[in-house]
């Protein structure tokens, strides 16, 4: 009898800690991978402007256009992706 109660006791801390694991925080919903270059460029032009973006992306707008040109390419964007990673979330959270 008390193996039983130790093996169910077990297997609910168990599944209980792989709940908690799996499930994502309140306030950072899992979003998905982000969008791809292409998919941001409505119109295919090769380029981003200000009227394709929303979301974070659109605030950073004139930080990733490098040349000020009204305009971001693939290379502007890549660069800034590069030196402005998203901050990871701690193991405590």
């Amino acid at each position: 009898m008390k193996l039983t109660s130790f093996s169910t006791l077990i297997a609910c801390l168990l599944s209980a800690g792989s709940a908690f694991a799996q499930s994502s925080p309140p306030d950072r919903p899992d979003m998905g991978p982000p969008p791809s270059f292409s998919d941001m460029d409505n119109n295919g032009d090769g380029v981003l402007t200000s009227d394709e973006l929303e979301g974070p992306i659109s605030n950073d707008f004139s930080q990733i256009d490098q040349n000020g040109d009204g305009a971001i390419t693939q290379a502007e964007l890549d660069e800034f992706m590069q030196n402005h990673k998203p901050p990871m979330p701690s193991k405590n959270d």
